[in-house]
C-alpha cells in the first residue's frame, strides 16, 4: 500500500477529555475560594443621618391616615408650657377613662377637662388642665401610669376611675385598694385629690352593682379627700347628652360635667392657697 492509504488507516491521536467546569460551583471535595476586591464603604455624614431619622419620625404605613394614627395610639399627657408654671398657674390633672379622654367627639378639646378650663377663665380662674384619660382604663391601669401624670407636678389630680372595673366584674376588693393607693401616692407627691364616683353600666351584674355602690365614697370617707358622688350626674340617660352608644356623653354632656365639677375644684384650690 502507498503512503496515502498507511494514512488514512492510522488513528487519530485521542486527545484527553475536557474537564467540565462550572463558575461558582467548588469541585467535591475542594473549597472554592473566591477573592474579591475590598471596596471601602464611605460612611454618611452625621448630619445626613440626623436629617434622615427627623424626617422618618411619625412615619406611618401607606394609607394610615392621621386619624387613624392618633386613634391607634393613646394620647400621653402633655404638660403645659413652662410660662404657666412660672406665672403660678395651677396644674390640674385628669386622670380617668374614655369619659376623660372624650371617646367619640371630634376633639379631646370638647371633653370636659379643657371644658372646665375655660369654664373657669369665664370667671377669671385661670388653671392648666391636663387631659390624661385613656379609654379602657381599670383603675389598676391609671394606677400603673400614676407616675407619668405625678411626674407633671400637678397641684390637684381629678381622679374619675373605676367604670370599667364595673364592666369587667373585676374584684371589688382589689379596686378599693389600688383607688386607695392612687390617692395616698397623690399625697405624697404633693398632690391634692378630688375624686370622683362613676355611674355603673347598667348592663353589669347585680351582686357586682353592690360591691362597686360604695366604693368611692368609702375611699374619699377613709382617705378625707372631697368627693364628687357622680361624675355624670344630669348627664347619664338625659337626651342629648349621651351619645348612642349611651355611655359616652356628647360633646353637651361634657359642657355639663364641666359646670358641675366647676365649684367643687374651686373649692380644692382654695384649700390648696389656705395651706
Amino acid at each position: 500500500p502507498d503512503s496515502r492509504q498507511r494514512r488514512s488507516n492510522r488513528q487519530p491521536p485521542r486527545c484527553p477529555e475536557p474537564r467540565l467546569r462550572h463558575e461558582g460551583l467548588p469541585t467535591p471535595g475542594r473549597r472554592r475560594v473566591v477573592s474579591m476586591p475590598l471596596m471601602r464603604i464611605r460612611r454618611p455624614p452625621l448630619v445626613l443621618l440626623t436629617l434622615l431619622l427627623s424626617a422618618c419620625t411619625g412615619c406611618a404605613p401607606a394609607g394610615m391616615d392621621g386619624a387613624h394614627r392618633r386613634a391607634s395610639t393613646p394620647r400621653a399627657a402633655e404638660p403645659p408650657p413652662l410660662a404657666a408654671l412660672q406665672a403660678g398657674v395651677p396644674r390640674i390633672a385628669f386622670l380617668g377613662d374614655s369619659v376623660t379622654a372624650g371617646h367619640g367627639l371630634d376633639s379631646r378639646d370638647e371633653a370636659y377637662p379643657a371644658a372646665l378650663q375655660r369654664a373657669l377663665a369665664r370667671d377669671g380662674v385661670a388653671i392648666e388642665a391636663v387631659n390624661a384619660g385613656v379609654s379602657g382604663d381599670t383603675i389598676a391601669r391609671g394606677l400603673a401610669r400614676l407616675p407619668e401624670v405625678l411626674a407633671l407636678r400637678p397641684d390637684v389630680v381629678v381622679v374619675a376611675l373605676g367604670a370599667n372595673d364595673a364592666a369587667h366584674d373585676l374584684d371589688a376588693a382589689e379596686a378599693r385598694a389600688n383607688l386607695r393607693a392612687i390617692v395616698e401616692r397623690c399625697r405624697l407627691a404633693g398632690a391634692l385629690v378630688l375624686l370622683c364616683g362613676l355611674e355603673l353600666p347598667p348592663f353589669i351584674r347585680d351582686d357586682t352593682a353592690r360591691a362597686y355602690a360604695t366604693l368611692w365614697s368609702e375611699v374619699a370617707a377613709e382617705q378625707r379627700v372631697p368627693l364628687v358622688p357622680s361624675l355624670l350626674e344630669g348627664v347619664f340617660g338625659v337626651e342629648g347628652m349621651m351619645q348612642s352608644d349611651v355611655v359616652h356623653p356628647t360633646a353637651a354632656g361634657q359642657e355639663r360635667i364641666a359646670r358641675s365639677l366647676a365649684a367643687p375644684l374651686r373649692q380644692v384650690l382654695e384649700a390648696r392657697r389656705g395651706g
